[in-house]
């Protein structure tokens, strides 16, 4: 890619990215879907965390990654929690996106979990 760059031959540059994104599953050819959670008790975002994963786990399956801490886990006081799933674009992914979000809604409306921030990013990056 480095070659590629220095060689300012950027229409091969896009289409190697492509073709990668393409083989390995990501934006735009997938919704890659970023859940956040932050909340300023590393415990308490780290119990909501792992309630989203068994609330989603039996609806995404192996589309379901996480939770973890991201590489910088805390900004501004605030402890950070990841998941992360993938879903085709079809009306079958945009349904399951849909009913997860529904179900994710209510998780956070739940007295335990009020307080932790919730950030959905669909294709973040």
């Amino acid at each position: 890619l480095l070659d590629l760059i220095q060689q300012n031959d950027y229409s091969k540059m896009y289409h190697r990215e492509i073709d990668e994104r393409k083989n390995f599953g990501y934006p735009p050819f997938v919704r890659l879907i970023k859940i956040t959670l932050k909340h300023k008790e590393e415990n308490q975002v780290a119990t909501t965390a792992r309630a989203v994963f068994e609330l989603l786990h039996p609806l995404l399956k192996d589309r379901l990654l996480g939770p973890e801490k991201p590489y910088i886990a805390r900004i501004n006081n605030y402890h950070l929690q990841q998941l992360f799933f993938k879903l085709d674009r079809t009306n079958e992914g945009l349904q399951l996106k849909e009913k997860a979000i529904h179900e994710l809604q209510q998780l956070m409306l739940q007295k335990e979990h009020k307080s932790v921030r919730l950030v959905i990013d669909v294709d973040p990056m």
